[in-house]
């Protein structure tokens, strides 16, 4: 994206402070199904959405923090 480090820090301290993004990178699934609900009207999408854990895989997110928490 070749963003300066500056407005990318900038971005992130927005979104987190106002709890758009959660700071360790978690995923809302509740955030996520909302979006989605809100695609599905936009394509005229009909069909029950169910459970979006099973297409999560939250496994990356935690290898990420180990690491970081490593350092």
């Amino acid at each position: 994206m070749q963003l300066k480090p500056s407005y990318a820090r900038r971005g992130w301290e927005y979104y987190t402070q106002h709890q758009i993004w959660h700071p360790d990178g978690d995923l809302s699934l509740k955030g996520t199904e909302y979006a989605i609900r809100i695609y599905m009207e936009q394509i005229n999408a009909k069909g029950p959405l169910g459970s979006l854990a099973k297409y999560i895989d939250q496994s990356y997110l935690s290898e990420a923090l180990k690491d970081l928490n490593r350092k």
